[in-house]
């Protein structure tokens, strides 16, 4: 039989043995907790923040937008830029390809390409009008890109990616009174797995380029 002190060690021993794992299993629930509760206030607060800025909530997921800036970029009646933008919401990552470059400004820089659709007002379906989300879409532009490369990389949560300012509106064949949309396309050549789409609200164009003849550089 055991003596009563060497009992209570023994005791002793078995409770802390147990108490342990049991802290260890409330500190590892309390951490789950805490980071589940971090995330749901940052996609509230994403959530709210997008809605303030565009008027609608965002999917979770990839999710596109178009911005409207106010520019003018020296093309006669053209005083509007459009840029689409694609972010992420959600948890986890996602690999996007995008066409990294170095600007004429010796600036690196990046960007996603995309496909313009014009709204068919007789068939009541969306349909391609100028289709950039090809292969050469990353190649390098006089005076504006160079050293350009197709890249797969990971958008992060709360993490966007743009196809830089235009001035759609100048664009051929488009006039003022079209209903667009961007549609940006995250896999474009042989190495990305999977060519997924998406598509921003639609946009209308309200101002009309004066000089036709003349062929502006619509992106700078």
């Amino acid at each position: 039989m055991l003596a009563p002190s060497r009992c209570a060690a023994w005791h002793g021993i078995v409770k802390a043995s147990t108490i342990r794992p049991v802290r260890r299993l409330r500190i590892g629930i309390g951490v789950l907790l805490a980071v589940v509760l971090a995330y749901c206030l940052w996609v509230t607060y994403a959530q709210v923040r997008h809605r303030l800025a565009t008027g609608h909530f965002a999917v979770l997921g990839l999710h596109a937008d178009v911005v409207e800036h106010r520019a003018s970029i020296g093309i006669p009646g053209i005083t509007k830029t459009y840029e689409a933008t694609v972010t992420k919401y959600g948890l986890l990552p996602v690999l996007v390809e995008r066409c990294t470059y170095i600007s004429d400004t010796m600036t690196p820089g990046k960007m996603v390409a995309y496909n313009i659709e014009r709204w068919d007002p007789q068939s009541h379906i969306w349909k391609t009008a100028l289709e950039f989300a090809k292969p050469n879409f990353c190649t390098p532009v006089p005076l504006s890109m160079g050293e350009t490369h197709w890249v797969r990389s990971w958008l992060w949560p709360g993490q966007s990616l743009s196809t830089e300012e235009e001035a759609t509106g100048a664009r051929q064949p488009f006039k003022k009174g079209d209903t667009l949309r961007f549609v940006i396309v995250t896999g474009v050549t042989g190495a990305a797995r999977t060519r997924a789409s998406y598509p921003t609200p639609s946009f209308t164009i309200d101002e009309q380029m004066l000089d036709s003849d003349t062929p502006y550089r619509v992106r700078h």
